[in-house]
């Protein structure tokens, strides 16, 4: 998927189901991705709605969400390279991407292609 982006990202099953998994561990956040006529949205606490895109979660409070998006945006881009995933991860600083969570979904790409589907 060449033209992956933070919206179409979550049509990938594992994606949603992993990040909410992440976040709700964490207890960062409080709130729920929600898809609504085939868009997603993060609904807080509050039930305001606010669109995922490239733009909204930059900085600040989403700082957390946005790295496991871009994390794993670079995994699905490139899942099937890890010399390509090793060379864009120069590109990022250490907080865009979280290295750890990378290498787990390399190694259980290795082990069961799958859980990706």
């Amino acid at each position: 998927m060449s033209n992956l982006n933070y919206q179409n990202m979550f049509e990938i099953s594992y994606i949603l189901n992993l990040i909410n998994t992440i976040l709700l561990n964490e207890k960062i956040y409080n709130f729920v991705i929600i898809c609504k006529e085939k868009e997603y949205y993060v609904k807080d606490k509050y039930n305001n709605f606010k669109y995922i895109n490239d733009v909204n979660f930059l900085q600040g409070y989403y700082r957390r969400f946005k790295q496991l998006l871009d994390t794993f945006l670079l995994f699905e881009k490139n899942k099937s390279d890890p010399i390509n995933i090793y060379l864009n991860t120069l590109k990022y600083s250490d907080n865009n991407i979280d290295i750890n969570l990378l290498h787990s979904l390399q190694i259980q790409y290795c082990l069961n292609k799958d859980y990706f589907k």
